[in-house]
């Protein structure tokens, strides 16, 4: 992720170095590099938090956040490279991770805040590709 976050900036700072007139929708790449790098973070927030507490919340609630968060992210990936392949992988969350009640909200929250930016990249990639 690291690489490939290091990547994504790089090739906007050499876009920011090319002429004016060969700059396009500049303000909406910096948006998509910037939520990305949040997502990155947040996400290896997250996994830190249930591999450290071995505690996820409602399983179900849960997946269907990861699950609308993977269909915004492919949604995005298939907007910016139409040969893309969408995966038809079902998420499952190990039956291991036993539910605990003490930090089930700050979780779900989590899962929340991931899915609210994978929707953000979505509608920023929606920007990108739209033609002028």
């Amino acid at each position: 992720i690291f690489v490939s976050t290091a990547n994504l900036s790089g090739a906007f700072t050499r876009m920011l170095s090319e002429p004016k007139s060969k700059q396009r929708k500049g303000n909406e790449i910096y948006e998509f590099v910037v939520l990305n790098n949040v997502l990155s973070s947040n996400t290896a927030g997250l996994i830190d938090d249930i591999a450290a507490n071995k505690n996820v919340p409602d399983q179900k609630q849960a997946q269907q956040y990861v699950k609308q968060s993977i269909y915004n992210l492919e949604d995005s990936l298939l907007k910016l490279d139409k040969n893309y392949l969408l995966s038809k992988e079902e998420i499952k969350i190990p039956e291991s991770y036993k539910l605990k009640r003490k930090n089930d909200s700050e979780l779900l929250e989590q899962f929340d805040f991931i899915y609210k930016l994978t929707n953000k990249i979505n509608k920023t990639t929606t920007a990108i590709v739209s033609q002028t």
